[in-house]
């Protein structure tokens, strides 16, 4: 798989990508939380969906939920787990980046980041938020990133 062959977009729940976009997050993030994401009401439709794709494989997704007129909290963020490390989530958070920017935000906070992607996004500008915490079993730390 070429990086330069994923397609990033906006998508919303009533897209036909959106069960991907669950069956994805459900993997990569719920499952490894003994959790389920079928179980619980997920109360997304006013979230930006952004997903990237090739050819026709969902392949990464994250949502950026709005805090406030500027602000906007990135969370969920998935990559398939045969494709991670290959730099699939620097381009998905750099496309979210750039559509939040394009909507009038300046800021971007991650609230719950597991302590093994912590690097990962500094290496993308992120700074670290506080003391780290414990959610779900998993140490977290919050973070963000202003951006133009």
């Amino acid at each position: 798989m070429d990086k330069k062959d994923v397609i990033f977009s906006v998508i919303t729940p009533n897209d036909n990508d959106y069960s991907n976009e669950l069956e994805l997050r459900n993997e990569i993030l719920w499952k490894t939380s003994g959790l389920n994401i079928y179980e619980k009401p997920l109360n997304e439709n006013e979230d930006y969906h952004i997903i990237g794709k090739t050819e026709n494989n969902l392949i990464a997704c994250l949502l950026l939920t709005k805090i406030n007129e500027k602000t906007l909290l990135m969370r969920e963020v998935s990559v398939k787990k045969s494709l991670q490390g290959l730099g699939i989530g620097k381009m998905l958070t750099a496309f979210s980046e750039e559509f939040a920017v394009k909507n009038g935000y300046n800021k971007i906070e991650i609230h719950n980041a597991r302590l093994n992607v912590v690097p990962f996004y500094e290496k993308q500008g992120y700074s670290i938020v506080g003391d780290e915490f414990i959610q779900f079993g998993i140490k977290r730390r919050k973070m963000e990133k202003k951006i133009k």
